[in-house]
Order: structure tokens, then sequence, then C-alpha cells
């Protein structure tokens, strides 16, 4: 920008003051993502701890089950809800969908 005789004009120092306040502005809010994070973090532990749960029962009754039931307990249903099997009332395993 053109100064007036090496200082800055009215208009100048308004853009700068106006830009400092909206840079600051931006930079403070960064802090309202805080919540989001830590929301975000705890659900991703809930995740994997959900995951690693349902690959150990999964794990653990492979050796019982047939491939079939290996496969149908990995896939989701049309819900988008993995398929829950039920070792505990037969020997064999049922599907609810």
């Amino acid at each position: 920008m053109a100064t007036q005789g090496g200082t800055p004009t009215t208009k100048q120092k308004s853009v700068h003051v106006i830009e400092y306040y909206l840079e600051n502005s931006l930079f403070s809010l960064r802090w309202l993502l805080v919540p989001l994070y830590v929301g975000l973090g705890m659900l991703l532990i809930l995740f994997s701890v959900y995951f690693f749960r349902e690959l150990s029962r999964l794990f653990a009754h492979a050796a019982t089950g047939e491939e079939v039931d290996l496969i149908l307990g990995a896939l989701p249903d049309r819900d988008g809800q993995v398929a829950s099997l039920d070792f505990e009332r037969s020997s064999s395993a049922r599907f609810y969908f």
C-alpha cells in the first residue's frame, strides 16, 4: 500500500486493526472445537473396545462354527448392524437380524 510521506494513512490503520481483530477472533474460536475432539476421541476408544470384544468373541467360536457362521458373523445386515451370534442357547449358531 502506498503511504503519504512514509507514515500509514488512516485507511491503512483501520484495515490493519480490522485484520488484527479478525485474525485473533478466528484464532481464539479454535477452542470451541476442543469438546468435539474430546468427544470424538472417547467415541473412538468405545468403538475400539466394542471391536475387540466382538473380534475375540468371533475368534472364540471360530473353531466350533462353520465357515458360513464366520462369514455371516462378520458381515453387517441391512440395517448396518453386525449379525448377532447366539452360541449360548445351543451348540449351533443362530443368527438374529
